[in-house]
């Protein structure tokens, strides 16, 4: 880029990144909200200040840790004992091997690894969207889960957010309406008939408690920005 700017090419770039506004950017714009909220020449050493205007709060006031609580642990929701999930295309090849893992009510855990660690495979299994063998015991809510296919899974409560929206999340070139409501027609549905309203109030309610912008159903999805497309996806499961 900074070769075509020495060609008095004028750019536009868009970027969550600040090293890059940082090190390219001559004159910066912060957006929020489908607003502008900032203009600033020469962004260089000041990174806390584009921080401050993109969340709408001086970064020393966003706790960098959740508070510690008292409140005691809740019942176990997800209790996983020796997960193994085989590789569909290569028999005997386990790309999850002896996975333990106890989730309880009101906790968030977090499964870290590199590519190929085995995290999507181990939830796609979970989820009822694995083709190879899956073995071990997983039981949700004190009862055998194994689901068939993510329908069933979606039945049983459970919900999967895909690591890759674009691919295997939202459906392009439908309404957000549409993508709030593909896995879970059955609570907007009487006798196999689809009840407009219902299903328009309830994807209302929805987007407003997540803060979806534009809070429009008819809206296209693939016309919002990542975090908001994040958040239909999460309303949707």
């Amino acid at each position: 880029m900074l070769g075509l700017k020495a060609h008095n090419l004028g750019i536009v770039l868009i970027t969550h990144r600040l090293d890059e506004v940082e090190a390219i950017a001559d004159r910066v714009v912060v957006m929020r909200n489908g607003r502008v909220v900032h203009r600033m020449d020469s962004p260089k050493g000041r990174r806390g200040e584009i921080v401050r205007n993109m969340i709408g709060r001086d970064l020393s006031t966003v706790p960098r840790r959740a508070p510690e609580t008292t409140k005691p642990p809740g019942e176990v929701v997800l209790d996983i004992r020796n997960l193994t999930v085989e590789d569909p295309d290569v028999p005997g090849k386990m790309v999850v091997d002896g996975l333990n893992l106890t989730l309880r009510a009101g906790e968030i855990h977090g499964l870290y690894g590199l590519v190929g660690a085995g995290r999507t495979e181990a939830a796609r299994a979970i989820f009822g969207d694995w083709r190879g063998e899956v073995r071990g015991e997983v039981r949700l809510l004190g009862r055998d889960h194994r689901p068939r296919d993510p329908r069933e899974a979606i039945r049983m409560g459970v919900t999967l957010l895909t690591e890759d929206r674009k691919a295997t999340g939202i459906l392009p070139g439908h309404s957000l309406g549409t993508n709030l409501s593909a896995a879970s027609l059955g609570a907007v549905s009487r006798r196999g008939l689809i009840s407009d309203g219902e299903e328009h109030e309830r994807n209302i309610a929805m987007m407003r408690k997540l803060d979806v912008r534009p809070c429009d159903t008819t809206y296209r999805i693939e016309n919002l920005n990542g975090g908001n497309q994040q958040k239909v996806l999460f309303g949707a499961g």
